[in-house]
C-alpha cells in the first residue's frame, strides 16, 4: 500500500488561507456597520439552544374587528322541545266501595214522625210533687183513663182487664195516667197510676163528656185509640205495638 506523507507546515498554511478567504467573503456579503464586532471569548460552558417555538405558546394578537356576542336571553324558553314536561302529583288512592251483601240491606234513614191525630197535651204528677207533661214523653207509650171517680163500674172493669197484661205493658215502657172529673180516691189496683192535675179540662180537650173513656197514645204522640168502653189488656198491648213509630223501628 502507498502512504502519502504531507508535511505539517503545508497543512497549517492551507488551513489559514481557507479561513481568511471565508472571513473576507462574509464581510463582503454583510452590510457595512459602524458598530465594531466583538468576538466573545471562547467559553467552556455549553451553549444553550433557543427554545423551539410552540404553536400554543405564541400570543394571539387581538383583532380590531372583534364583535361581542349578544348576552344570553333572560326570557323563559318557549320551545316545546326544550321545556321539560310538568311533574304531576299522583292522584290520591280512592278506596273502592264495597257493595253491600244482599243479606244486609242498607238501613233507611229515620223519618220524622207525622202527627196525623196529635193527642192533646196534659200535665200530671202534682200529688207526688212532680210536673210531667205529655209533650215531653215522646218515645213512650201512654195510657190515659178518664172516669168520674175510682168507684165507677167501667173504671173498675178496665182495671180488671189490665191486671193480666200489665207486665207486658210495663215491658213496653207504658206510663198510666188517670183523670177523675168528679171525685178522687184510692184506685183499686196494684197498677201505678199518675193523677192528672186538671181532670175536667183534660176530659174536655179529649171531647169526653160521659162517665168513662180510655185513650191510647203512641210513642210518636198520635192518639191511636179513644174508646168509651173498657178495652181488653191484649187489645191495648196490640195498639201500642202496632203504633206507626214502633213499626218503623222494627223494620230497621
Amino acid at each position: 500500500m502507498l502512504h502519502l506523507h504531507i508535511p505539517k507546515g503545508v497543512v497549517t498554511g492551507a488551513l489559514s488561507v481557507f479561513v481568511l478567504t471565508a472571513v473576507m467573503s462574509a464581510q463582503t456579503a454583510a452590510p457595512l456597520d459602524s458598530t465594531p464586532v466583538t468576538t466573545a471569548p471562547p467559553s467552556s460552558q455549553p451553549v444553550a439552544l433557543p427554545p423551539t417555538p410552540s404553536a400554543t405558546a405564541a400570543p394571539v394578537a387581538a383583532s380590531t374587528n372583534f364583535v361581542p356576542l349578544p348576552e344570553p336571553a333572560t326570557s323563559p324558553i318557549t320551545s316545546p322541545d326544550l321545556i321539560p314536561p310538568p311533574t304531576q302529583e299522583p292522584a290520591p288512592e280512592q278506596s273502592a266501595s264495597v257493595p253491600r251483601s244482599p243479606s244486609h240491606p242498607p238501613k233507611p234513614s229515620p223519618t220524622p214522625a207525622i202527627l196525623a191525630n196529635a193527642a192533646p197535651n196534659f200535665t200530671g204528677g202534682a200529688e207526688a210533687g212532680r210536673k210531667i207533661q205529655l209533650s215531653t214523653l215522646r218515645g213512650t207509650p201512654v195510657l190515659l183513663v178518664i172516669a168520674i171517680s175510682p168507684k165507677n163500674g167501667a173504671f173498675r172493669s178496665q182495671m180488671s182487664q189490665l191486671r193480666g197484661s200489665y207486665e207486658k205493658l210495663a215491658a213496653q215502657g207504658t206510663l198510666c195516667f188517670a183523670a177523675f172529673t168528679s171525685e178522687s180516691g184510692r184506685i183499686p189496683s196494684n197498677i201505678p197510676f199518675i193523677l192528672v192535675n186538671d181532670p175536667a179540662s183534660t176530659a174536655a180537650s179529649y171531647d169526653v163528656h160521659g162517665s168513662f173513656a180510655v185513650a191510647i197514645i203512641g210513642r210518636d204522640g198520635n192518639l191511636d185509640c179513644l174508646s168509651t168502653t173498657p178495652l181488653p189488656g191484649q187489645r191495648i198491648l196490640d195498639l201500642i205495638q202496632n203504633n206507626a213509630s214502633m213499626q218503623n223501628q222494627l223494620r230497621r
